[in-house]
């Protein structure tokens, strides 16, 4: 089962190639605010940072 939080982020971002420097602040900022939450996290989320080009 996904978390909430990483479904809310899917609804809201449509997973797709980020072809702009706006989408890609867009995605950044949405994953800043996962990632500060101050916990562990899921695998989802892994997945999503992955998603997103970042190596960690």
């Amino acid at each position: 089962m996904l978390s909430a939080t990483y479904e809310q982020l899917l609804s809201e971002i449509l997973p797709q190639a980020i072809a702009t420097n706006g989408q890609y602040r867009q995605v950044g900022a949405k994953l800043g605010a996962l990632i500060g939450k101050g916990r562990s996290g899921v695998p989802e989320e892994g997945q999503a940072d992955a998603f997103a080009g970042d190596s960690g």
